[in-house]
């Protein structure tokens, strides 16, 4: 019935605003002053009765200003400009990836240590209830709100710490299995930081500089060096082009130098979460720490797994894993993908804030129309 309604006030308003005639006297019966039969009026109703209805969803269409599209038009031109050249450095670059791929296999034969922290206290800045489950995993209970940033406080007997990774993991509990709490299972950790005391000491802590992250994947304009910027418009996610989102994922945090104690430290760790998207914050994840050397650890567990397979026996998949983790070993590129990275964002910065409205696109299993004899 309602959806009777809704048409018969399309057939009706359209008759109204663009006819100027009172198409509604015919729902009933046929028009007492002008040419229009109740067949008629029902013929015009079966147009409308083949849209999509999905309210404020889809389909719509964009409705730029003058500015807004100038703005949008100009950000598109820089962001082919700045594209230009990091396709032409990146075509360069990747001819080295087999000879990479040659030495790692060499160096991945055996695995770094990684020691997992065994956390004391997490909790959400603003109230995300975090709770410590088997394998010291962390897991964000749905009720956390749409941005928060989670503090982590734990102790670890480990004397020379080089490095910090965070496991983003899946779970059925998490939309889509996660690893995030959006809808799709992504997340945006706009920032990830470090703060270390003497284990005796604990609450004297100390900012730790972090000097680059890397990581077995990162969504196209979010690296994982975007955690690293201060900004809280920018940061670490994980989308795919292709196959699945919802695996998990890890990043390394490399501090500029070791963050070294004779006892041990206490960690005070910090994963913010200040996306403009609503619930893009990580569902479930751990912590470690590592002694090894830093260019031992700078290649991620799910990198080192593909490399022991024999390069004939890898998946697509997996290839294009190994070469996007190997750019990231580009320094050159880091300048190059920024600004590139700065431009998507701008851009879907902007195409949120224009302005769009409904359109009608039809079905394709076409409802059924009738003349209601009664108008209803």
């Amino acid at each position: 019935q309602f959806r009777v309604d809704a048409v018969v006030d399309r057939v009706n308003t359209t008759g109204t605003v663009f006819l100027g005639l009172t198409l509604g006297c015919a729902q009933c019966h046929s028009h007492k002053f002008d040419p229009i039969s109740q067949r008629e009026y029902y013929q015009l109703y079966d147009i409308f009765n083949h849209g999509k209805d999905v309210n404020t969803v889809e389909p719509t269409v964009a409705v730029p200003t003058p500015k807004q599209a100038a703005q949008l038009e100009s950000l598109k031109t820089d962001l082919a400009a700045a594209e230009a050249p990091l396709a032409v450095h990146d075509a360069e670059f990747i001819k080295g990836l087999p000879a990479w791929e040659a030495e790692m296999a060499a160096a991945v034969q055996q695995d770094p240590a990684w020691q997992p922290l065994d956390v004391i206290e997490a909790k959400g800045e603003k109230g995300a209830l975090i709770t410590k489950q088997a394998e010291f995993q962390l897991h964000v209970d749905f009720s956390a709100p749409n941005n928060d940033t989670y503090i982590v406080t734990a102790d670890t007997p480990v004397k020379e710490i080089t490095a910090v990774r965070l496991e983003a993991l899946t779970h059925p509990d998490l939309p889509m299995n996660g690893p995030g709490r959006a809808d799709n299972g992504n997340f945006v950790m706009t920032e990830f930081e470090v703060d270390a005391a003497p284990v005796a000491t604990p609450d004297q802590v100390q900012p730790i500089k972090l000097s680059h992250a890397v990581a077995d994947h990162a969504q196209e304009g979010f690296p994982v060096t975007a955690a690293l910027d201060g900004k809280s418009d920018s940061g670490w996610a994980i989308n795919v082009k292709s196959g699945s989102l919802n695996v998990n994922r890890e990043a390394v945090f490399f501090p500029e130098t070791p963050i070294v104690g004779e006892n041990g430290h206490r960690l005070v760790i910090r994963m913010r979460h200040d996306s403009s998207s609503p619930k893009y914050l990580i569902g479930r994840f751990r912590l470690s720490v590592s002694s090894a050397p830093a260019e031992g650890l700078s290649l991620p567990t799910a990198a080192r797994e593909i490399l022991k397979i024999a390069a004939d026996e890898r998946t697509d998949e997996q290839k294009n894993q190994l070469a996007e983790i190997y750019k990231a070993t580009d320094k050159e590129r880091e300048p190059l993908a920024s600004r590139v990275a700065d431009l998507m964002r701008q851009i879907e910065a902007l195409n949120k804030a224009i302005p769009t409205t409904l359109v009608m696109e039809e079905i394709q299993q076409r409802r059924e129309s009738y003349i209601q004899i009664r108008g209803d």
